[in-house]
């Protein structure tokens, strides 16, 4: 244990100012994201709108953010992905202040079109940006540090945000209060962001008047990297958005009980982040990855024939547990991974058509995956569990002999 402990301060603790940066800017973000994304839906209950206006605003978000990711991918190529950072920092600000100000449904659906557009802004640059602040030996590590600070960030986010109503009570005799406090609290972490940023000395960009013309073995690339993205995506989103009600369906529990699961769920998942790298060195990236996708998609597919055993919902949740760490413990060296594939220019373009095609293939999905879910608990387990099959296969095949063409 001692010596595991060393071996990740060896690792973890040399890396250059520009990455501990994004890593610390990581955290914060995702601690403010935690706030609003547990308190919105019970704000907007609190000023008398129904959940519905709540999936209208997440809609319209997500909307947003597929319209513009990959136009935002290209504008970063031509005015830098800092910049590009910046702009997507100021929108997020300003839809918060229209939060804190404004209470009518038109102009709640604005802050979520313009927390979309902000999203779509920053996304692509920042994985550019942590890519090219770490050499490739230590990618592994830069990404799986990042992963964990962004699980703790969006814990810590989750619990702090539950106490901002109850201050609001205290203080004031009145949770409206609570809940503006907690939009004041986010613009403070975004405003300290902003300023945070200045201090990173690297920027991404196409050199000037250079037209952005994708090389013919990047676009080959770009498409092997797209369609497993795709599968996992589409197959995702029959299963994975309506875990709450798998467990609320099947086993009658209360609300307070799937919470405690999903927190355990994201501690572990966060702690098991810092170990990846050291397993993906001593076996390999790629077949670290797509083995951990196999034993994920074997835990997925088991659990509907689970559920009806004696002690059922312990091993069902164990399931849970473990198909969740596996299918997304790594995530950070799979970006670190298929950045490594594509040269430093075309980097944001790159995050920009992956995180569009698992986005609008998850989206679509998530539709069918809501329907299907009155008549069937387990038959989404059965589509979600080929899809990923699916790309674990592709993604094997795709990429077990490739070697980048390129310098860093």
């Amino acid at each position: 244990m001692q010596n595991l402990l060393e071996r990740i301060a060896s690792r973890y603790g040399k890396f250059s100012k520009s990455t501990k940066i994004l890593i610390i800017f990581e955290f914060l973000a995702a601690i403010q994201n935690g706030i609003i994304s547990f308190l919105l839906i019970f704000y907007i209950r609190y000023i008398g709108y129904s959940p519905v206006i709540y999936g209208l605003i997440t809609s319209i978000s997500g909307l947003v953010f597929l319209l513009f990711v990959l136009p935002s991918g290209i504008i970063s190529s031509k005015i830098g992905a800092k910049s590009m950072i910046k702009y997507g920092i100021l929108i997020s600000i300003l839809y918060l202040i229209i939060l804190l100000f404004f209470k009518d449904v038109p102009f709640l659906i604005f802050s979520g079109a313009l927390s979309g557009l902000s999203w779509a802004f920053v996304q692509p640059g920042f994985g550019s940006l942590l890519a090219s602040s770490s050499t490739p030996e230590e990618r592994n590590y830069v990404f799986s540090l990042n992963g964990f600070s962004n699980l703790l960030g969006m814990s810590i986010g989750t619990v702090i945000g539950g106490y901002f109503p109850s201050i609001g009570r205290y203080f004031f005799n009145n949770d409206l209060y609570g809940y503006k406090l907690s939009f004041v609290f986010s613009i403070l972490i975004f405003l300290t962001l902003f300023l945070f940023f200045k201090n990173i000395d690297i920027d991404i960009k196409m050199e000037r008047g250079k037209r952005i013309e994708l090389p013919r073995d990047v676009k080959i690339t770009l498409i092997k990297l797209t369609l497993p993205a795709m599968l996992i995506g589409f197959g995702a989103g029959f299963v994975i958005p309506y875990f709450q009600l798998q467990f609320k369906y099947r086993f009658g529990i209360s609300i307070e009980s799937i919470s405690y699961i999903f927190a355990i769920t994201d501690v572990l998942m966060a702690i098991l982040m810092l170990y990846i790298p050291f397993v993906s060195e001593r076996v390999g990236t790629l077949k670290t990855i797509v083995a951990l996708w196999l034993l994920a998609t074997i835990s997925l597919f088991m659990m509907p024939f689970i559920s009806y055993l004696p002690f059922g919902f312990y091993i069902f949740s164990s399931l849970y547990v473990i198909r969740t760490i596996l299918m997304n413990v790594a995530g950070p060296i799979q970006s670190s991974f298929e950045f490594s594939l594509i040269p430093k220019e075309y980097r944001m373009i790159t995050s920009s058509l992956l995180s569009l095609a698992w986005v609008g293939m998850n989206s679509l999905s998530a539709y069918f995956g809501g329907l299907l879910i009155v008549y069937s608990l387990n038959i989404p387990f059965y589509i979600c569990t080929s899809f990923y099959l699916s790309s674990a296969i592709m993604y094997w095949i795709f990429f077990k002999n490739y070697i980048p063409r390129f310098k860093e």
